[in-house]
């Protein structure tokens, strides 16, 4: 995106697409990262693509200004909203708090 960056739950895993001079070396997504690392709960970089995002089991958005944000492909179920704010949600929370 061109305002934060996007995240994708894949098989139990939040996952980000690796800083590879496309994407935006975000606030927001270098403290979740770096406070799921300390919570020891599974993060990765790593590319992904289209078929990434519609087999993701939830989709999150983050910037700095507001954290993590559910977020849907347009046409697509619902997202689902407690998955980001139950983990994601809750890293920023206790990150945000730092």
């Amino acid at each position: 995106t061109a305002t934060g960056n996007l995240w994708l739950l894949l098989d139990g895993v939040w996952t980000t697409p690796p800083l590879d001079g496309r994407v935006l070396p975000g606030i927001a997504r270098n403290r979740l990262l770096a406070a799921a690392r300390t919570a020891g709960l599974p993060v990765a970089e790593r590319p992904c693509d289209v078929a990434d995002l519609h087999r993701a089991e939830a989709l999150a958005h983050s910037n700095a200004v507001y954290g993590p944000r559910a977020a849907a492909l347009l046409g697509a179920a619902p997202p689902a909203v407690a998955k980001v704010d139950t983990v994601l949600g809750a890293l920023w929370s206790g990150a945000a708090a730092d």
